[in-house]
């Protein structure tokens, strides 16, 4: 007799960001634009590898021809990854002169991208206190629930957004901080929130750390677009922050945007201890894990990205490349804000200009992305974030008057 066992599973609804991309690929009108995709797109709408990515990767490919790395290249990795990869994670965040490195007091661990970063973090904390509640901002990215649900965290949400005035909610954010649990796991978004594109100023951060000390929270930043706001080291400083009070925390860092490695997976997770003693428990905690997830991690984008953080002309190419799309960025934002202002809704769309990242929210909704679906042939999420990188000269017109249209036609 045949086992009626998958005859048990229930179909799931789709991805609330994937679901975009389907239908939009599902549709053929030729004049269709995806405002909904999560990856920066250049002036022609097209993601392409970094000419310091290139670079790198050649280099690479060249040392695979020297017996003495190319031989050891081909094994697994060690169950922390690749050394050099972990040690520029580590420079990245911290910078090289921080106590934290001197006193070994942090262990980074490579994954399989920022979403493998995020579930070690969570598996971890776990482990360290069954109970203990996960919390995340709402709005956030949409995956951050699927992964906490996989490690069965305990998720509560936290007031960060008010979608009417279109800005952080400080006040019930700090409020409630003032009386979350001990022991609680805060999910910070170091820069670039997504989806609001709303950050927190560093002197906002620099007011929390005194509430995470007081009411014994863990932060856990979730850092996935290093250098899209500001430099690398300013878009660090809210971490920085952090680690010069002294605080334990935990860093998921990922590598696809700032350095288009979206299909090799590059990410870390990152832990600072109180002493060099809770290193090894977390050393040995996350390497099992990681032997139950994947167990170990693929070299070549974590050898690219060492190899340019590691050399002085690569890295200087790869910032110039890196403030080029953040400069791109900004000035998509202002030119959306021009076309919406001719057509008289300027103070409407006002906080576009001072948000970051790739992404905004403009107090849309399920409505409106109907409604720009429809009749515009335009995909943005249900939840109404829009992706400013992939606007662009080609689409910035129709698709800035398109929002217009919803806006008027729905409010």
């Amino acid at each position: 007799m045949s086992s009626p066992f998958f005859a048990q599973l229930k179909p799931i609804p789709p991805d609330s960001i994937l679901g975009v991309r389907q239908s939009y690929n599902l549709d053929t009108r030729l004049d269709k634009i995806d405002l909904g995709v999560g990856v920066y797109q250049d002036e022609n709408g097209k993601t392409k590898h970094l000419a310091s990515v290139r670079r790198a990767f050649n280099d690479f490919f060249a040392d695979l021809d020297n017996p003495a790395i190319g031989d050891r290249a081909a094994d697994y990795l060690s169950p922390q990854g690749w050394l050099p990869f972990i040690e520029v994670v580590q420079e990245l965040l911290f910078g090289s002169a921080s106590p934290i490195l001197s006193e070994q007091r942090v262990y980074t661990i490579q994954a399989v991208g920022g979403t493998m970063a995020l579930r070690y973090g969570f598996e971890l904390v776990k482990r360290a206190d069954l109970t203990a509640p996960l919390a995340i901002s709402l709005p956030t990215w949409p995956n951050h629930h699927i992964i906490a649900k996989a490690s069965g965290s305990h998720i509560v949400e936290y007031p960060y957004f008010n979608s009417k005035a279109l800005k952080i909610d400080f006040e019930n954010l700090v409020s409630w901080l003032e009386h979350a649990p001990y022991n609680t796991t805060v999910l910070l978004h170091a820069t670039c929130h997504n989806p609001t594109g709303a950050d927190l100023s560093d002197l906002q951060f620099a007011e929390l750390v005194k509430i995470f000390k007081l009411r014994g929270l863990l932060p856990f930043f979730d850092l996935a677009y290093l250098g899209f706001a500001r430099s690398p080291v300013e878009d660090a400083l809210p971490i920085r922050i952090f680690a010069d009070a002294g605080l334990p925390m935990m860093i998921a860092t990922s590598f696809s945007k700032n350095f288009s490695l979206y299909n090799r997976r590059v990410g870390a997770l990152t832990v600072v201890c109180q002493s060099s003693n809770q290193v090894v428990a977390v050393k040995t905690q996350l390497e099992n894990i990681a032997r139950g997830i994947n167990s170990s991690a693929p070299i070549d984008g974590a050898a690219v990205v060492a190899k340019i953080l590691q050399n002085g002309e690569l890295r200087q190419s790869w910032l110039e490349e890196l403030g080029q799309m953040r400069d791109r960025i900004r000035q998509v934002r202002r030119d959306f804000f021009d076309i919406v202002s001719r057509q008289g809704l300027g103070e409407r769309f006002s906080t576009v200009i001072s948000q970051n990242g790739m992404f905004s929210y403009q107090g849309l909704d399920h409505r409106h992305a109907e409604f720009l679906k429809a009749k515009h042939g335009i995909y943005i999420l249900e939840n109404g974030r829009i992706c400013i990188a992939a606007m662009n000269k080609h689409n910035i017109e129709r698709s800035s008057l398109a929002i217009v249209d919803a806006v008027k036609s729905i409010g």
